[in-house]
């Protein structure tokens, strides 16, 4: 039991910090990619939706931010290919290009992570920021204490 409850203190700590990184990231135009994927989804059918968002980033106007998004979807297809299948608490995954020292220096970096407990939403944002909001909520206290003070002499 104290092991366990170790690993999950760990693990919480470990995604408490990596969110904290990725909440303070911020990209330029609607750069970055959120996906969640929840357990018992096919990557086969993640990879396709790619694919067809690849096709549909093409009709992006600004050829900065068209190249970076479909730089970021090849990418995170590439991750993809490392899995067989969905982790049985589902699947995070974080890119896109974010600015290193001001515009034109993009570097596009990926995050993974494996959540602490299964995920139950299926998400693909595209947005300046990534979403990490789902993944806060695993950092939520779930166990509540409650002390109950009786006192006998004025009873």
């Amino acid at each position: 039991m104290e092991k366990t409850k170790k690993r999950t203190s760990l693990q919480r700590y470990r995604l408490k910090k990596a969110l904290d990184i990725l909440a303070n990231k911020e990209g330029r135009g609607t750069e970055l990619i959120s996906l969640y994927i929840p357990p018992g989804r096919q990557i086969s059918e993640v990879v396709s939706m790619l694919r067809q968002e690849y096709g549909t980033a093409s009709n992006i106007k600004s050829t900065t931010t068209r190249k970076n998004v479909q730089d970021a979807i090849v990418k995170v297809m590439q991750r993809l290919k490392l899995f067989k299948q969905v982790p049985e608490t589902g699947l995070v995954i974080f890119c896109g290009a974010l600015p290193q020292n001001g515009p034109g220096s993009e570097k596009i970096e990926t995050y993974v992570i494996i959540p602490p407990e299964p995920i139950q939403i299926y998400l693909y944002r595209c947005d300046s920021r990534f979403h990490t909001e789902h993944l806060q909520e695993f950092l939520k206290e779930r166990e509540s204490y409650g002390i109950l003070v009786m006192e006998a002499s004025s009873a």
